[in-house]
């Protein structure tokens, strides 16, 4: 059985856990390689939804690792090995001063995953401190680095995503700080850190302080997965235009959205020790995908053995027994209803296999 958050029944033709590059390349470069399109990269398999046998590999790296070296007189470049888990990463590189990567904390999964899926949480994703990625390439069995403009990055995507198997991630390397500016943008991040009020600030705020507040508020939606199966958040936030944004504005004025800033220069560090956000113009919005599941009548229902939580939407849980076609008839279940009410399509952030 492969292990996965959702508590789903995985299995493949054969399971290898990597715990070295000299083992992945006698793997690759030996007399059993995995067959071409058969060979599947996971980490904690956080965001994996198992819907049948795999009809291949299934691999997963187990290698550790963290290292430094100054960058500039105030950044530093932190490379962490794949298998490195991503929740203890966090916590080490804030307990040592290293900073920029405080609001991803407790996000499950290894870090190897995170240029994969390219992870974001309250205002934050990877991509905005990843320098390079080192990878192993399958088909050409070379080693090969990418800076973070080749990685393509996207909302929750990446080149690695988009190319399954071709790479393995063997090492990611951060920019990261080493002077303490929170990224405090996200509007329930500052209510719970009763940062929301005109006369609020920020500058007493300490590290520690945020990686507290960040993992109550995540666990206070989310659950934990070694009590509930659930790989996180399931759907991806809907963009739409201006047009649309207005129409459904109109017809919902308590909709959720989120404005979309065209790109501009890196925000400078404020007087309270914050990064200020831009005033320039929203050139497309961002639905809170929770808002409408949750608008359409979804929150707390139950299909077969896998519902919707009852806490938080956007996240689908396994009641008990569940297996995966059941994830994917509530999955395509909710992505059909919420089309129908919105004329908007969801689209699952999760991954089937």
């Amino acid at each position: 059985m492969i292990p996965n958050t959702f508590g789903l029944p995985a299995t493949a033709d054969r399971y290898i856990e990597i715990d070295s590059l000299a083992a992945l390349r006698a793997l690759f470069e030996g007399s059993q390689p995995p067959a071409p399109g058969r060979c599947y990269i996971v980490g904690a398999a956080s965001n994996i939804i198992f819907t049948r046998h795999y009809p291949g590999t299934i691999l997963r790296l187990t290698t550790r690792g963290v290292t430094a070296v100054p960058d500039t007189p105030d950044t530093l470049l932190v490379t962490a090995a794949a298998g490195e888990t991503w929740d203890s990463f966090v916590r080490h590189c804030v307990a040592r001063g290293w900073y920029g990567l405080e609001n991803l904390v407790a996000i499950p999964g290894t870090v190897g995953a995170a240029p994969v899926q390219n992870v974001g949480a309250y205002g934050r994703e990877a991509a905005d401190v990843i320098h390079s990625v080192r990878v192993y390439d399958t088909c050409r069995h070379t080693l090969h680095t990418f800076s973070a403009d080749a990685c393509a990055f996207a909302y929750r995507d990446s080149r690695f995503k988009r190319q399954p198997g071709r790479h393995i991630v063997l090492s990611v390397t951060f920019r990261l700080s080493t002077r303490f500016a929170p990224c405090l943008h996200y509007q329930a991040l500052r209510q719970h850190l009763n940062l929301d009020r005109p006369d609020a600030s920020a500058a007493t705020l300490t590290p520690g302080q945020l990686l507290d507040a960040l993992t109550e508020l995540r666990w206070s939606k989310l659950p934990r997965p070694e009590e509930i199966g659930s790989a996180g958040s399931f759907f991806k936030n809907p963009v739409v235009g201006e047009g649309d944004y207005l129409r459904l504005r109109a017809a919902h004025p308590d909709l959720v959205a989120y404005p979309l800033l065209p790109p501009s220069p890196p925000a400078v560090p404020s007087s309270d020790n914050t990064s200020s956000p831009s005033t320039l113009a929203p050139s497309a919005y961002k639905l809170s995908a929770g808002w409408l599941i949750e608008h359409a009548g979804w929150k707390g229902r139950t299909l077969g053995r896998c519902g919707v939580y009852e806490r938080q939407a956007l996240v689908l849980v396994n009641r008990g027994g569940c297996t995966g076609p059941e994830v994917q008839a509530l999955s395509d279940a909710i992505i059909k209803d919420i089309y129908n009410k919105y004329h908007v399509t969801l689209q699952p952030e999760a991954i089937f296999l």
